[in-house]
């Protein structure tokens, strides 16, 4: 949606459709379908010349109504957390076993995709399955809990103390790409790990192609040795402009 979306930033009405949708599709729409029943859906608008109060009315303008309901929109309620604390990371659970827990959740509440097929097996091999409880051993639970930890920290040093030359915005600094799989939203590594601990990721907004929205950049190096405890990285979103 926006600038980076198929309309250009010129407004429209988008649709999202819900994985097997075999209905019709209502003509006036730009149509997305959904691989997953629950979706997740970000909307930023910038307060241009510092004008924050033009920038909450865009926000408000914003109209989300089931499509039953499109001739006398139902409208969604929106909540306004400014100034409420809220913590929706997965900071709690990402390094232990309630790790597996919230993937088999997840696999329980959501359809099939095909595309996954063989990661769903070897998921199965860890005793996590679609309509089954998931309860290891104690055995089983240990060794799931020391690879949620290895794994978690595997992913931070190749992040942070990757070595690849593309990683770099600009060869004579060291603002890095969040993403360093170009123009797309499937991170390789922990870097965009903890990038989704405040945002979200969308292919668009991570183009290294102009134009585009914004080039999510991080900073995140140190002096000396990679360690399992890379210091904390500061983020940058820097606009890119023809």
């Amino acid at each position: 949606m926006g600038l980076p979306g198929p309309d250009a930033g010129k407004g429209g009405k988008h649709l999202i459709l819900p994985p097997g949708y075999k209905g019709e599709v209502p003509a006036g729409y730009f149509v997305g379908k959904a691989l997953s029943n629950k979706v997740f859906a970000g909307a930023r608008s910038l307060p241009v010349n510092g004008d924050a109060k033009g920038a909450l009315e865009a926000l408000r303008a914003i109209k989300v109504y089931p499509l039953v309901t499109a001739d006398n929109p139902k409208l969604l309620t929106f909540v306004d957390l400014t100034d409420k604390p809220m913590d929706a990371t997965c900071l709690r659970w990402e390094d232990n076993i309630q790790y597996w827990q919230k993937l088999h959740e997840v696999i329980d509440a959501e359809p099939i995709v095909e595309k996954f097929l063989p990661m769903y097996g070897l998921l199965a091999a860890l005793g996590i399955e679609k309509g089954k409880p998931f309860a290891p051993d104690a055995r089983t639970k240990a060794i799931l809990e020391k690879a949620a930890k290895a794994g978690r920290d595997q992913m931070l040093v190749s992040a942070f103390a990757s070595e690849r030359p593309d990683r770099f915005m600009w060869q004579d600094r060291k603002w890095e790409w969040a993403g360093l799989v170009p123009n797309t939203a499937q991170f390789e590594t922990a870097k965009a790990w903890t990038w989704r601990h405040a945002t979200a990721g969308s292919p668009r907004p991570l183009s290294r192609r102009r134009p585009c929205s914004t080039a999510r950049l991080g900073l995140a190096r140190s002096t000396g040795s990679a360690t399992a405890t890379p210091p904390a990285p500061s983020w940058m979103a820097a606009r890119f402009t023809n």
